[in-house]
């Protein structure tokens, strides 16, 4: 009974801090996302004069978002303990010229350079179909990741990065981006 009661009470917990992310109010953007860069002109307009009008999260939506930020710290221990030296996570980015915001996931240092790099954590689906920068441009949803590093690159004056990416189940795959 101890433990059924525990079960529920983790369940339960979980689920109405879910509840709560997916209920917040939407909040007005003060710049594009780098996250979030569209190649649709009428859906990042609408981001900035229709803020108020999004649609909230669902809650398998947040918890997808909060499952991908553990994951994203799993890969940086990871990347630790296998003896890479990671800089610069989560730096802030606010540039004026492209009136853009965002934060790297973080920078490699490697030969006396510093690589910038993106994790994310892809559907097994899509994971068993890339391996080049070519895959990432045939597909709308990666295409925005791709969008996001190459913003990176150029706002870093660097000439490549690295995705880093992971299908949830122990599968990684790094694919080299030339700006």
């Amino acid at each position: 009974a101890i433990a059924h009661s525990l079960a529920e009470a983790i369940a339960s917990k979980r689920q109405s801090r879910l509840e709560a992310r997916a209920h917040e109010a939407p909040w007005k953007p003060r710049r594009h996302y780098a996250s979030n860069l569209s190649g649709c002109v009428r859906q990042m307009v609408y981001a900035h004069t229709h803020w108020q009008e999004k649609e909230p999260f669902t809650v398998e939506g947040v918890a997808h978002m909060e499952d991908g930020n553990h994951e994203e710290r799993l890969l940086i221990q990871e990347l630790l303990a296998d003896g890479f030296e990671v800089v610069e996570q989560q730096v802030q980015l606010d540039d004026d010229h492209y009136w853009v915001t965002g934060k790297i996931d973080g920078k490699f240092r490697w030969q006396g350079r510093r690589v910038p790099f993106e994790i994310k954590r892809i559907s097994t689906f899509v994971f068993d179909k890339i391996e080049s920068v070519e895959d990432l441009k045939a597909d709308e949803f990666l295409l925005k990741k791709l969008r996001q590093l190459t913003l990176y690159l150029i706002l870093h004056s660097e000439e490549v990065g690295l995705f880093i990416f992971s299908n949830g189940l122990g599968g990684r795959k790094v694919i080299v981006v030339p700006l």
